[in-house]
């Protein structure tokens, strides 16, 4: 009988550290979670200056025609790296209008005007027919921006 009281008593206390064990673990579970948060402020690339990330923002901005853009690729890393594409007019100077896909005029505007007033470099892939009267329209309101156009 005795046995089985001490059975009972340790089952007890389990019962009464459970809640506690739960709670340990939540904060446990939340400590990494700012750690993991944390760890990314310490990569190296953080510390370089904002000079130095639009330097190697602009090699990366190469020729080569690239749908999504690199631009839209960089802001996607992290807020301070979109913060920084996002105000480097000459990130946005190459406009590429892939051969598939929508014609989408929020992609296009949002492109002209983060380039501000630099020249642009129109490269449009697809083969044009009368449903892209509307995109010829659009990107002719910024002709007079044009420095290259490849049709």
């Amino acid at each position: 009988a005795s046995m089985l009281k001490d059975i009972d008593n340790l089952e007890q206390e389990l019962d009464d550290i459970e809640p506690l064990f739960v709670q340990i673990k939540d904060r446990r579970g939340k400590l990494l979670k700012n750690f993991r948060g944390c760890k990314g402020l310490l990569v190296p690339i953080r510390r370089l200056p904002r000079e130095t990330l639009l330097q190697i923002f602009g090699l990366a901005s190469s020729d080569i025609p690239d749908p999504r853009g690199t631009p839209w690729i960089l802001g996607e890393v992290c807020s301070t790296w979109r913060s920084i594409s996002r105000t480097c007019p000459s990130l946005w100077t190459r406009i590429h209008v892939p051969e598939y896909g929508r014609n989408n005029f929020t992609f296009l505007d949002t492109y002209i005007s983060l380039s501000v007033h630099l020249p642009i470099q129109m490269s449009v892939e697809r083969q044009l027919n009368h449903r892209d009267m509307d995109i010829l329209r659009f990107l002719a309101l910024h002709m007079e921006r044009w420095s290259v156009l490849e049709l």
